[in-house]
């Protein structure tokens, strides 16, 4: 009997139909495609019928064998994907995985440091993470890692899935998040002035970045960009905060 471990966070799927939406929405005919933990291939049996090549990445080695008996055409790594080198293995494909929760922030933060090779990733994660996530301007849920996740990728909530679809059952509900990268080049100044910003959501951007300027200063440079002075992070758009940022760039002669 398989024992499964709650520090690999293994919740492994068990409905068929989520399975085929995720699939048809992820658009995964032809492609290469990257899955971790793949637990005992629920979505890899769907996904190798469609995609052109999968690659899986399963950390638990007791499942290695039974992946290896079910699917003779796939690549399969007995890694931790955190630790995996992406870019030795795979030249350009979409990410297509149901995650484990608890490492949600690594495994996304990773796939935006490689949106040069993966250009899309469709997963499964927790509810709650997911409206974080494509929480807009002024809505509560809006945070540091929404709009660090808005400036690489447009991300979009396919459909909401029950805890009941899983087995062992979660605490959580579930939903299926699509992340569509840009090419953007990460500016490094600008991540850490949003990292800033988001310092204290409780005050106005202004005093989170007080440090950088002067009160009377920021004031200005709002103004100059027809913002509200008065406004909290989570108000600001993701291009309003790439112009503040390309002002700040300019007027502060340092940033970190």
């Amino acid at each position: 009997m398989f024992h499964f471990k709650k520090s690999l966070g293994q919740n492994f799927l068990r409905n068929d139909s989520i399975i085929e939406k995720a699939v048809r929405i992820a658009n995964v005919d032809g492609c290469e495609i990257l899955e971790m933990g793949p637990g005992k291939g629920a979505l890899t049996k769907f996904l190798v019928n469609k995609a052109q090549k999968v690659v899986l990445v399963e950390k638990d080695e007791r499942l290695i064998e039974e992946l290896q008996n079910k699917f003779h055409d796939v690549e399969i790594f007995n890694e931790d994907f955190l630790k995996w080198d992406i870019s030795k293995y795979i030249t350009r494909a979409k990410f297509v995985s149901n995650i484990p929760y608890n490492i949600t922030g690594p495994i996304i933060e990773k796939l935006l440091s490689n949106r040069d090779i993966i250009t899309e990733a469709h997963m499964i994660i927790q509810k709650e993470v997911a409206q974080r996530i494509v929480a807009k301007p002024g809505d509560k849920n809006r945070s540091l890692f929404s709009v660090i996740v808005q400036m690489f990728a447009n991300p979009k909530i396919g459909f909401y899935v029950s805890r009941n679809s899983f087995y062992p059952v979660p605490d959580v509900d579930s939903a299926f998040i699509s992340l569509y990268f840009n090419n953007k080049k990460r500016d490094d100044k600008i991540v850490n002035m949003v990292k800033l910003m988001f310092a204290n959501k409780r005050k106005q951007v202004i005093n989170n970045l007080s440090c950088l300027a002067s009160k009377k200063d920021l004031e200005n440079i709002f103004r100059s960009l027809k913002l509200n002075p008065k406004l909290r992070a989570e108000d600001l758009s993701i291009n309003d905060i790439e112009m503040l940022g390309e002002i700040l760039k300019d007027k502060i002669k340092w940033l970190f």
